[in-house]
């Protein structure tokens, strides 16, 4: 058997695996652990070789959908599912839901019990969790908030002014205050001070540093001598700075060694203060007080600032924890309006309610691509396995259910099925079909009078419903059934490179992309620098167009500051699986312009522009090496390959020994790749219009175990993969494409 660990957060996971790998490892003769990247081959393969694995609840979706033919997910015995409070939390928490609602289901199908143990915060209604797991009883451990093994003093102090920059400086006082008395009480104590936004850090830092000069003081508890090791590895110019006054920065993106630096000395008691950014509180280190400095931040898209949810602000509150004997202090600084609503919920439980119905054409396309969903029967049943299910009836007011009986239920269950359908059958998605039987049955039908004519709800159950091929590559990228429409409606055979970027960027999954205050004068100034123009209309708030922006940025190296290299890294994170979609598309419809797609692939990984000198994707290759290369006429990475050693010497010369071992690693690892092809049968004749299979050899240098690229510009793993098309340039037509990975010397592939 199988042991499976789900939590939302890929911090908490990484921290996790690292301590498991250590304590675990050696269990019972030897265990294997393993975490989930993401990448359903690689996946795959971990999930065959591993024990336990670790995963974020999207990651372990992506693997468990097909579940009917992974032998290795039907002998998953233990699911520990981590902070299921997350369910209640948008798109993401559907996916929660629907991954444990799947593990019951494979339960029940198979015969084989699943042992599900669930973690959570105080829930108001854990015991219709309990129900849906089919947990027993005597198996619910619920508590109140306010038992705690570190006990807590919550204060929550609010502030009745609406312009947001001067809330925060209202707030910078009680907070220095709040802090500054842990110097005065005990000296060994630390605190974290939540703030909403980098920004933010850098800011209410610069109060604090301040007020700190001003009394003569620091929060540093060693000389500075000590820690100038660790300053002299930071890469943050203000976070070096901050840490010589006792304060450190936690935030999203933060670079790795940064963040490690800040945590080592937290925890050895050097720092007295960290300022977090709010999406750190999932693995921030403890500490004996919080401050929540705010509890607001602001949404770009809607242009206004909205509040944190409960559950932010209580795994926020959860990391003042150092001492059970000693209470530690909580200091909750909001606005008066949303203070009674903290208040009630940081002293009682949770209730936790269902967000399916807002995200369940996804759910369904991922379904209809496996075959589990075939019918609108199935819709139903497959329903009923659902969290969201159990809420319906226990809350029906919460959900829009007018009428609360089980008709009433079963009615409005039967619209959202319908809808459902309809919108995937109308988004060329689904095709709708009734079998033989219930065409007859209609024949019979319309031969009736008039009056006798009646629908026949059987045969709207009856009616199959059969996956198109958007939806089959929704289901394999795991992409929003709105982008893939967008995709479908967009992409045309006259679509050129700068077309498709622009419909890759209205991708749906780029909607949640920051936007920020005052930053479209920084995007205006990147925008003119770019070569590509947007056709539409330069709407700086728009999320498509910053993303626009950024990948040119990308494309053409451009230095961002740290927010915007942040929102960089979010685009780059989807954008592979976008393209992947848009080659299928493209090539489903037999357009050869799908190579278009597949330059803004390598675009992307190597970061750089297609017209420019393939050599620019060596690492290290400045103007000055690549002003070289163009005089001595080396024009490809098979050139350099060919240079002798004094000539290869004499070009970078400039480089020292370790930028010197990155290009060794580039220019061996460089594919050398050719090809032949024939006829399977060379006997057969030919005809035109008809379908032949050809057999195209591929031939590399050498075999290849490891095929990750060299990608300097591209932060994900990237596995070195190809496509193989054969096409006509002059009907614009493709005949054959397959996708493959060539990691041995010579091999066949069938097209």
């Amino acid at each position: 058997g199988r042991a499976v660990y789900l939590c939302s957060s890929q911090n908490q996971i990484d921290n996790l695996f690292k301590t498991w790998k250590k304590t675990l490892s050696s269990i019972a003769g030897g265990k294997v652990i393993n975490k989930l990247t993401g990448e359903l081959s690689s996946d795959l393969k971990l999930l065959a070789k591993s024990h336990l694995v670790l995963a974020t609840p999207k990651q372990f979706d992506i693997i468990s959908r097909r579940w009917q033919s992974r032998k290795n997910i039907q002998t998953i015995e233990l699911v520990i599912a981590d902070d299921i409070q997350d369910i209640g939390n948008g798109s993401s928490g559907t996916v929660y839901e629907i991954i444990l609602s799947r593990m019951r289901f494979i339960s029940a199908q198979i015969e084989s019990a699943i042992r599900i143990v669930m973690l959570s915060t105080c829930l108001a209604n854990g015991k219709d969790i309990a129900d849906w797991m089919g947990i027993s009883k005597n198996n619910i451990f619920n508590f109140s908030p306010n038992e705690r093994e570190f006990p807590l003093e919550v204060r929550i102090q609010s502030f009745d002014i609406n312009h947001h920059a001067s809330l925060l400086l209202s707030m910078v006082k009680p907070s220095y205050l709040a802090v500054n008395s842990l110097n005065d009480e005990r000296g060994e104590e630390t605190a974290i001070v939540f703030v909403p936004g980098r920004k933010e850090c850098i800011d209410i830092c610069g109060e604090y540093i301040n007020r700190l000069e001003n009394e003569e003081t620091s929060w540093l508890k060693t000389d500075e001598e000590s820690i100038a090791p660790y300053l002299k590895r930071v890469g943050d110019k203000s976070l070096k700075k901050a840490l010589t006054y006792g304060i450190g920065f936690l935030y999203k993106s933060m670079a790795s060694s940064d963040k490690m630096i800040v945590e080592r000395l937290f925890k050895a008691g050097v720092l007295q203060c960290i300022l977090a950014t709010k999406e750190t509180s999932s693995w921030c280190p403890s500490a004996n007080a919080v401050v929540v400095l705010s509890t607001q931040e602001y949404e770009g898209k809607e242009h206004r600032y909205v509040d944190y949810s409960i559950n932010d602000l209580t795994e926020m509150v959860g990391l003042a924890r150092i001492n059970p004997e000693t209470p530690a202090k909580v200091l909750v600084l909001t606005n008066t309006a949303k203070s009674p609503y903290y208040k009630k919920f940081l002293t009682e439980a949770l209730p936790l309610e269902s967000h399916l119905n807002y995200f369940i054409h996804d759910a369904f396309i991922n379904e209809i691509s496996t075959g589990l969903i075939s019918n609108r029967q199935n819709c139903v049943d497959w329903i009923t396995y659902t969290f969201f299910y159990r809420r319906l009836r226990q809350n029906s007011s919460y959900y829009d259910v007018k009428d609360p009986s089980n008709l009433g239920i079963s009615m409005y269950l039967s619209d959202l099925v319908e809808n459902t359908l309809n919108d995937l059958a109308e988004g060329k998605l689904i095709e709708l079909s009734l079998n033989e039987d219930d065409g007859m049955k209609d024949e019979e039908n319309d031969m009736k009078d008039d009056g006798e004519k009646d629908e026949d709800e059987d045969d709207e159950d009856a009616q199959e419903i059969t996956p198109m091929n958007g939806c089959m590559i929704s289901a394999y990228y795991n992409i929003s059934f709105i982008t893939i429409e967008t995709f479908t409606l967009s992409l045309t055979s006259k679509s050129r490179m700068k077309n498709i970027l622009e419909i890759l960027v209205s991708a749906y999954e780029y909607e949640s992309l920051p936007i920020r205050h005052n930053e479209h004068q920084t995007l205006s100034k990147i925008y003119d620098a770019v070569p590509v123009k947007f056709s539409g209309n330069l709407d700086y708030e728009s999320p498509s167009f910053k993303a626009f922006i950024l990948l040119q940025a990308h494309f053409s190296r451009i230095n961002l500051s740290h927010d915007l290299a942040s929102d960089l890294n979010f685009i780059l994170d989807k954008i592979i699986d976008l393209i992947y979609s848009t080659v299928d598309i493209l090539s489903g419809d037999g357009y050869l312009n799908a190579t278009n797609a597949m330059d803004i692939c390598q675009m992307i990984v190597q970061g750089m522009w297609e017209t420019e000198s393939p050599l620019k994707q060596i690492p290290h290759f400045n103007s000055e090496i690549l002003q070289i290369c163009e005089e001595k006429k080396i024009e490809t990475v098979y050139d350099i390959m060919a240079l002798e050693d004094e000539e290869r010497d004499e070009i970078m010369k400039p480089l020292d020994e370790n930028q010197l071992a990155s290009v060794a690693e580039f220019v061996n690892k460089f594919p050398n790749i050719e090809i032949s092809y024939n006829f399977a049968n060379e006997n057969d004749t030919v005809i035109a219009g008809s379908a032949s299979q050809i057999i195209v050899e591929v031939q590399r240098d050498q075999d290849m175990e490891d095929l990750e690229a060299v990608a300097a510009r591209y932060e994900k793993t990237k596995t070195e993969s190809w496509w193989v098309v054969i096409g006509e340039t002059k009907t614009k037509n493709i005949y054959a494409i397959k996708k493959a990975t060539i990691a041995k010397e010579s091999q066949q592939i069938k097209m």
